[in-house]
């Protein structure tokens, strides 16, 4: 292993040479006199610790410490005070800016170096246990493509097969995405059907604003950092925390596309169904369009009809009239007569009415039967 890297920023160039001295054989040494300087010097190579003076002008050690540990980049680098202070409250404010341990000068050889070594020793600790982590990364990654990607996906593909609808397609897709720790947003857009979740639930304004936009895109896929954005037919996906390993990234992506060419298949369905289903709708509305207007016109023509047979019944009771001259009925018979042909008339009529009545309720419910069609076309 290399060895590890060491700056010491101390504007006393007597006590860079004394440090030097000390730490050369063991440590690649850096050494500026100010802490703009070591900034300067951060950029070309990043150490693992700094020895770092506490009076000094212009940015004094505790301003240069807090921005070392307020920067994501230079955070992990240890820092050791030295100082000519000793007092408990100076300690203490080092301790509290994050610093790893702090040097009184004028310091002893021994201990100077067995405070660099503790330090180092963490670092190495550090390194170590950065590198077990990404091998255990790796082998999650490497099961992820092997069994357990095989088992992610018989899963998906089971409850992906048996969604009767976008909604149970939409939570067994991101289902999938969460065993296999990807937070997701899908898009799903069929006809004038849209629906969109994410893993935390209703994705924001800005992730449905892209959402949408992104169903416009050409390409099937637009990366940058973590984020990407995955562009098929009937759907987009928004995976925010892809690796940026290119490796693991690569293997990631060819996962998803087997996972969304279920997802595909589940849409096509759904948008056939919907197409067959309209079809059917429309010819329905159809028929029910054409029964209204014959409805309609048999309704003015019953109308018609009634006045007809009212006009025939008045001509009938008028000539019966004119012929009780000439039969010579007694005035009994003319009224039973005309009493007969009376309520004859009046059940006639009353038939009459209620076929009419019957029509009405014939076209209420095609009437009915017309505005579910339209609905469900809509």
């Amino acid at each position: 292993m290399s060895k590890l890297k060491i700056t010491v920023i101390d504007d006393s160039a007597e006590d860079i040479h004394l440090l030097l001295s000390i730490l050369k054989d063991d440590y690649q040494i850096n050494a500026a006199k100010s802490a703009k300087q070591a900034f300067e010097l951060f950029k070309q190579q990043k150490p693992d610790v700094v020895l770092l003076d506490v009076n000094m002008p212009d940015m004094d050690g505790y301003e240069a410490c807090k921005i070392i540990k307020e920067d994501p980049e230079l955070n992990s680098i240890d820092v050791i005070f030295l100082s000519a202070n000793d007092s408990t409250d100076e300690i203490i404010r080092g301790l509290e800016l994050g610093a790893l341990d702090y040097i009184v000068k004028p310091y002893d050889s021994e201990l100077l170096l067995q405070k660099v070594r503790s330090a180092t020793s963490r670092v190495k600790s550090t390194h170590q246990l950065k590198e077990q982590a990404d091998q255990a990364n790796q082998i999650v990654y490497t099961m992820l493509s092997e069994s357990a990607g095989l088992s992610t996906t018989i899963n998906y593909f089971r409850n992906c097969f048996s969604a009767n609808d976008l909604n149970d397609l939409m939570k067994a897709t991101l289902s999938a995405f969460n065993d296999i720790n990807l937070n997701a947003a899908l898009y799903f857009h069929i006809g004038n059907q849209r629906l969109a979740f994410t893993s935390n639930g209703d994705p924001t304004m800005l992730e449905q604003e892209l959402l949408e936009r992104f169903s416009a895109y050409e390409q099937p896929f637009f990366e940058q950092g973590e984020r990407m954005f995955v562009v098929q037919e009937h759907l987009v996906l928004l995976i925010k925390n892809m690796p940026t390993d290119n490796e693991k990234r690569g293997s990631l992506k060819d996962h998803l596309m087997t996972l969304l060419e279920g997802c595909r298949a589940k849409l096509e369905l759904f948008k056939k169904l919907n197409e067959s289903s309209s079809k059917k709708l429309t010819q329905i509305y159809k028929a029910i369009d054409e029964a209204q207007s014959v409805l309609a016109n048999l309704q003015s023509k019953q109308e018609e009809h009634k006045k007809v047979s009212l006009s025939i019944l008045d001509e009938m009771v008028a000539e019966v009239e004119k012929s009780f001259f000439s039969m010579g009925l007694t005035d009994t018979q003319e009224h039973t007569l005309l009493t007969i042909l009376s309520e004859t008339g009046t059940r006639s009529l009353e038939h009459m009415e209620s076929g009419l009545k019957l029509d009405e309720h014939i076209k209420q419910c095609v009437l009915n039967l017309s505005k579910a069609a339209a609905d469900a076309l809509r």
